[in-house]
């Protein structure tokens, strides 16, 4: 979800609050904003590549796809267990939502 983020970040868009909450969990609330800050550069040169959009949004559905695959996965191994796990629950609850766009 993080290289989703950055990536949509450094190519696409600027940030969500759903965006920034995943980075703050990740690197802290400075770094985070240190890292949208350098994409918001790396973005306005890129502006000029009409590709560097396409590509990007290609990458971004890879790595939705490789979340999916990730939870289906659990879901087969784990079943019932995964599903009723009261911290995989609060995780998932108090997590950022997974953009599906």
């Amino acid at each position: 979800m993080v290289y989703k983020v950055i990536t949509k970040l450094t190519y696409i868009e600027k940030p969500d609050d759903n965006d920034r909450q995943i980075l703050g969990y990740y690197f802290g609330k400075k770094a985070a904003d240190f890292t949208i800050a350098k994409a918001h550069e790396v973005r306005k040169d890129l502006r000029k590549k009409p590709d560097a959009k396409l590509e990007s949004k290609k990458i971004m559905q890879e790595y939705d796809n490789n979340i999916d695959s990730l939870i289906s996965r659990l879901d087969e191994i784990y079943g019932s267990k995964f599903k009723s796990s009261e911290l995989l629950i609060d995780l998932i609850v108090g997590f950022p939502k997974i953009d599906r766009n």
